[in-house]
């Protein structure tokens, strides 16, 4: 046993390689048992075993690309944390605070090219601010977006504002969910690559319209439409 315990190697001397590949079993392991929206600060506990381990898990960027939001300084954290790679994003940005909103979103899109999913509930101030925004860069790895507007935005002309979403644009956007905003404003996102639609009031759209832009989504597999829709236009 004296032998056994004198050779066995210690956490300082478990190579750095080991070391990276305990923590992404224990993240896999923790998304299969919660879902992929596990936040990372779940496996923190494992940064804390000795500096060694903190220093190479947190230089492990697949540890942290699974980015909840929560204060600034952590947003900040996690998205230096995780380098280059591809991003799922989630939470709320509909606090009492807007400027801390449109902050967040405006820090969050700083790496938008990065963003493989969103997943977002966010006030209309955060979102008109994104159009402040001089440039942005383009979303070309968006596979899911899930974006609902808390309170409700009325637009007081009643004319469309697609400026607010078009942001969100992306050449390989599969997965679409929209909720609480007009029907003109989604447009920009009802692109030929979608394969799941989910779009929830208020706003109201024909019949008519609504095929039409159906019939330029070929690959739709799953389609959720609570919208108002005009008894006028029936097919």
């Amino acid at each position: 046993m004296s032998d056994l315990i004198a050779t066995a190697p210690t956490f300082g001397r478990i190579p750095t390689e080991t070391i990276a590949v305990i923590g992404e079993h224990i993240v896999k392991e923790m998304r299969a048992e919660h879902g992929d929206k596990v936040a990372s600060d779940r496996w923190w506990s494992i940064t804390q075993t000795c500096r060694r381990w903190r220093d190479v898990l947190c230089d492990s960027a697949a540890l942290w690309t699974n980015v909840t939001i929560k204060g600034i300084d952590y947003l900040q954290e996690m998205l230096v944390r995780s380098k280059k790679l591809p991003l799922t994003i989630h939470g709320s940005l509909c606090s009492d605070d807007d400027q801390t909103n449109c902050k967040k979103l405006r820090l969050i899109m700083s790496h938008s090219s990065r963003i493989r999913s969103l997943c977002i509930t966010v006030s209309p101030g955060a979102l008109k601010d994104l159009t402040e925004v001089p440039h942005i860069s383009e979303m070309n790895k968006l596979e899911a977006l899930d974006i609902t507007q808390i309170p409700i935005e009325t637009l007081e002309d009643g004319m469309p504002n697609t400026d607010i979403l078009s942001r969100f644009q992306s050449p390989v956007l599969r997965s679409l969910r929209l909720t609480h905003f007009q029907f003109d404003d989604v447009q920009p996102l009802l692109c030929s690559t979608l394969t799941t639609l989910t779009l929830t009031g208020p706003g109201s759209a024909s019949p008519s319209e609504m095929a039409q832009v159906l019939q330029g989504m070929p690959d739709l597999e799953s389609l959720n439409l609570l919208l108002n829709f005009s008894p006028s236009d029936a097919v």
